[in-house]
């Protein structure tokens, strides 16, 4: 459910159009009436407006939700960084899953040692 709910105009004036399109039917008098085209033409004209009003706007939002939280993600990962950065302090992170260490350079120069010096695997926590 979105919370912007439907687009009931969208919905609104489709249901017009299938309301046209059945008056269309019940006034042709032979298959090739011209209101039984106008009947049809409406009906797919609806069919659009449905289509518009329920499908494309289901899928684009999801996406629009998405970008907003990728940008809140890098607004806060900029002040975090910016944290960090300011304060001088070292910092380290342990994903257990895959034994991967980010050691901050902070951190390895508070230690004494060079970027390059110190590897990003767990046992290099461990050793010191």
């Amino acid at each position: 459910r979105l919370p912007e709910g439907t687009n009931a105009g969208w919905l609104a004036v489709a249901a017009l159009a299938t309301g046209v399109s059945e008056l269309c039917f019940t006034l042709y008098a032979s298959a090739f009436d011209a209101f039984n085209l106008l009947g049809h033409l409406y009906k797919v004209v609806a069919y659009a407006m449905i289509y518009h009003a329920i499908y494309s706007s289901r899928m684009v939002y999801p996406y629009q939700q998405l970008q907003k939280m990728s940008d809140a993600l890098s607004e806060a990962e900029q002040r975090w960084q910016f944290a960090l950065e300011g304060s001088g302090a070292g910092v380290w992170d342990w994903k257990q899953d895959t034994d991967h260490v980010f050691y901050s350079p902070q951190w390895k120069a508070t230690l004494g040692f060079q970027e390059h010096e110190i590897g990003s695997s767990f046992d290099e926590w461990k050793s010191r």
